[in-house]
C-alpha cells in the first residue's frame, strides 16, 4: 500500500528557504540535483514510510537524512507520510541534536 504525502506548510517554507540559501553559495544545477534528491526521498516514503529513524518517538516523529546536512522531519498518521520541516545544520546548527 502507498501512503499518501501531505506537505505541512512548514515544510513547504523551509525547503523554499533552504534553496534560497543554497542560491547564495551556488550554481543552480547544484540546486536543481538537491530539490530532485528531496522530491525522489519524498518519493520514498511513499513506499517506505519507516526509512527514517525515530527522531521523537512519544510524538511519533521521524527523521530522513536527505543529505549530509539536511534532514526531513515528519511523521506516520495512518495511511499519510506528514512532511513537518526540512532542516539544514548549516543554517540552524542546534537542530542537530
Amino acid at each position: 500500500m502507498a501512503f499518501n504525502i501531505v506537505w505541512s506548510k512548514t515544510a513547504n517554507e523551509t525547503l523554499y528557504n533552504l534553496t534560497e540559501f543554497l542560491a547564495e553559495s551556488w550554481n543552480e544545477k547544484v540546486i536543481v540535483r538537491f530539490v530532485d534528491k528531496v522530491y525522489k526521498s519524498v518519493e520514498m516514503l511513499e513506499d517506505f514510510p519507516e526509512l527514517g529513524r525515530i527522531h521523537d518517538l512519544q510524538r511519533g516523529i521521524r527523521v530522513l537524512l536527505i543529505r549530509p546536512y539536511t534532514n526531513l522531519f515528519y511523521r506516520i498518521d495512518g495511511s499519510n507520510v506528514v512532511l513537518i520541516e526540512f532542516i539544514d545544520t548549516r543554517t540552524d546548527p542546534e537542530s542537530n541534536n
